[in-house]
């Protein structure tokens, strides 16, 4: 059964509801021959989906100002669509010369279609541009004012009743050449493909991605759905540098920071550790988790409280207490461990050592001294890696 020739505006109703796909089978089912749509810098829209970074090197060449060009060495046709000041390719290789205008005739009838793409496309990017500029002030701000205006430029799957969670990626420690503009630009692709509510973002130092609940993380690394672990391996494959991810609680929109600031602790306490390359849920970081339920403020005056002398001291004396006091505790206070780490003589140690109970009045030997010691650095660390 022969397949009816679409008018140009039952091709957008088509891209709307189903998408570039959807038009494209239609018209290599027209024309008889594959096509490839190329953006202006011949980044492969379809049959290879965006976010798969898939480029036509030929485009470049194209420069002609009409509607097509045909290669007649490489037998290809180039059907130009303008839109939004640049410009989009229709591609359709190995076609013999005769078969143009038959072919041209079918391809205007969806040009309408295909502009329609690019241009809510340009226009899907500087959306969200803006969204994300107000989210990250948002987020890095301590000021709760302003979510509720912020979650009217949501989409429709979200609002202040929906629940969600924050992603931190953070690239490991001595990583160089971090591009996260391009993991952004690579995700919004992707999220649109996908049909994924999710919200990437660039933030300062790190990657910010915007959960809907229903893609869970669960406390033991488990996905509920495989879209994290997908997006996860995508991002993985294509990043040169190695990076990190922290999860934050699930909360409603209007409590969004908070998961954010959990997010910001989990992605930072394992590498305080020396860990690299992890995935940490807040909910899954122990004795931690309590404490960073806590107000921040009381956080600072207990880390204060328990450290405030030895940190004095070493501000005032160019000293190494609280460095050393980290290494002993790393290392279950072997001191000979301690030392080597610390490339110094274990006298040298040893007297750091008195030197720390001098001024805390605590006995390094007692293991509630030590356990509480580990608490206030684990914290105090954590605090000043994310202020």
């Amino acid at each position: 059964m022969a397949l009816a020739l679409r008018s140009a505006h039952q091709l957008v109703d088509e891209l709307l509801d189903l998408g570039l796909p959807s038009v494209a089978s239609y018209l290599e089912q027209m024309i008889h021959h594959k096509i490839m749509i190329t953006d202006g810098e011949g980044l492969i829209h379809y049959p290879n989906p965006a976010h798969e970074g898939v480029y036509f090197d030929f485009v470049s060449s194209c420069n002609s100002s009409h509607n097509y060009h045909y290669d007649s060495t490489r037998k290809y046709l180039f059907y130009r669509v303008d839109y939004s000041r640049d410009t989009a390719w229709v591609i359709v290789p190995e076609i013999k010369q005769k078969s143009v205008l038959r072919t041209l005739s079918i391809l205007g009838e969806a040009r309408l279609a295909i502009k329609c793409y690019f241009a809510n496309l340009t226009s899907f990017i500087a959306d969200q541009t803006f969204l994300r500029n107000k989210l990250i002030s948002y987020l890095f701000s301590d000021n709760d004012e302003g979510m509720e205006d912020i979650a009217k430029l949501l989409d429709s799957n979200w609002n202040i009743n929906s629940t969600c969670y924050v992603a931190v990626f953070k690239a490991d420690e001595n990583e160089k050449d971090v591009q996260w503009d391009e993991v952004y630009s690579f995700s919004l692709s992707y999220f649109r493909q996908l049909r994924f509510e999710a919200i990437p973002m660039v933030g300062p130092n790190c990657f910010i991605v915007l959960w809907p609940d229903r893609f869970i993380y669960e406390v033991n690394d488990c996905m509920d759905l495989p879209q994290l672990h997908l997006y996860h391996e995508a991002i993985k494959s294509r990043l040169p540098f190695k990076y990190s991810v922290g999860i934050g609680g699930t909360y409603p929109t209007l409590q969004l920071r908070r998961s954010f600031q959990e997010a910001r602790i989990a992605v930072t306490v394992p590498a305080l550790r020396g860990q690299r390359e992890y995935i940490q849920h807040f909910q899954a970081l122990g004795f931690l988790t309590q404490m960073f339920s806590t107000n921040t403020d009381v956080l600072r005056a207990y880390c204060s409280q328990t450290l405030g002398k030895i940190i004095e001291h070493d501000n005032s004396n160019h000293g190494e207490l609280v460095y050393t006091l980290r290494q002993l505790l790393n290392t279950g206070f072997n001191c000979r461990a301690t030392a080597d780490k610390l490339f110094i003589h274990i006298n040298t140690l040893y007297y750091r050592m008195n030197k720390i109970e001098e001024l805390l009045g605590s006995d390094l030997s007692q293991m509630s001294t030590r356990v509480n010691l580990y608490a206030a650095i684990q914290v105090w660390d954590t605090l000043n890696s994310i202020t």
